[in-house]
């Protein structure tokens, strides 16, 4: 990396469709996890892992009458809620069935919103008054898991 002006830097690589980044270390640094911070002076080697081992979630949204919820908003929220690229929104079928593929393997939290404005799932507000009523769920490398889900009411 060449010509890079002092400054913090997040690691990220947009074009990674089957494969998500496992490591990336600058000089034996962690940066996937931590801001590069360049001051102009570094040198070093940027090495990168990629892995294409990722997991999936599969489930039913219900609601209080363990009735599948159709149209409701599914989102998976890693614990680590700075790394925002990893957020997984989707939106359940007529039945309340959804399905998140091509996860990156790490703790998350799923939520599931009977109603929910577009993207308002970044909001650290909601995220907060809802995380009582998310699922705490690990994804492992290649993990296929099948998950009931109660939606949080509309408010």
């Amino acid at each position: 990396v060449r010509n890079v002006m002092p400054g913090d830097y997040v690691f990220s690589i947009h074009w990674l469709k089957d494969q998500y980044i496992k490591e990336a270390r600058f000089g034996g640094v962690d940066v996937l996890n931590h801001p590069m911070g360049f001051t102009g002076a570094e040198g070093g080697t940027l090495d990168v892992v990629l892995s294409p081992n990722m997991g999936a979630l599969e489930g039913k949204v219900m609601n209080e009458r363990l009735e599948g919820l159709p149209a409701a908003q599914v989102v998976l929220v890693p614990l680590d809620r700075q790394r925002t690229a990893l957020f997984r929104a989707e939106t359940t079928d007529a039945d309340g069935r959804f399905r998140i593929s091509k996860i990156v393997p790490g703790d998350y939290t799923l939520f599931a919103w009977e109603a929910l404005e577009p993207y308002a799932y970044f909001d650290p507000e909601l995220l907060r008054r809802s995380d009582s009523k998310g699922m705490t769920v690990h994804v492992g490398e290649l993990s296929r898991q099948t998950l009931i889900v109660t939606a949080i009411a509309a408010q």
